[in-house]
């Protein structure tokens, strides 16, 4: 029976001695000065930084900042600014359709067809929102016989006479 014990407590000892010899191997390597090159092959890779190490998490993409603390290792993610800028964009996405459904409302409640302008083809071919030479005819001559009948109205108010309204004869 003594010896037995005996055999459970030398293989408890060897089992601490093994133990205590790997940590000062251990922070050794680590608190080596020389920068190694990031290590690669499994899930994470690790590049040495001032003030601990990287770690690239290869699965999710997250990284993460190690510093030895109190002679543990610990590692807080670092902010994800793609999370952040994605966040954004499906808030905007959202309050975007929110605001095409309000206008859509008010166009309804204001009796206001809601079809889109449709774009004409501009000289070059290309899509455009500006007006073809057809249109800018029209356009002139509706604008040539606006100013006609303009004064043709001027004409006729010259014609009368100054706080009578009547007409005066030209000779």
């Amino acid at each position: 029976m003594i010896h037995r014990q005996s055999q459970g407590l030398l293989s408890a000892g060897m089992l601490l001695a093994v133990a205590l010899s790997a940590v000062p191997l251990a922070s050794a390597s680590a608190q080596s000065s020389s920068p190694a090159p990031p290590q690669s092959g499994g899930r994470f890779v690790m590049q040495p930084v001032d003030g601990g190490v990287l770690r690239l998490d290869t699965d999710n993409g997250t990284l993460s900042m190690c510093r030895q603390r109190s002679g543990t290792w610990e590692c807080q993610s670092t902010p994800d600014e793609r999370a952040a800028l994605d966040k954004e964009i499906q808030r905007l996405a959202k309050e975007n359709e929110e605001l095409k459904g309000a206008v859509k409302r008010l166009e309804d409640l204001a009796g206001i067809p809601s079809e889109k302008p449709q774009t004409k083809r501009g000289a070059g071919g290309g899509v455009s929102g500006l007006p073809g030479p057809e249109d800018v005819d029209k356009a002139m001559t509706y604008l040539q016989s606006m100013i006609k009948k303009f004064r043709e109205k001027l004409k006729e108010f010259e014609d009368l006479e100054p706080g009578t309204g009547r007409k005066t004869e030209r000779l």
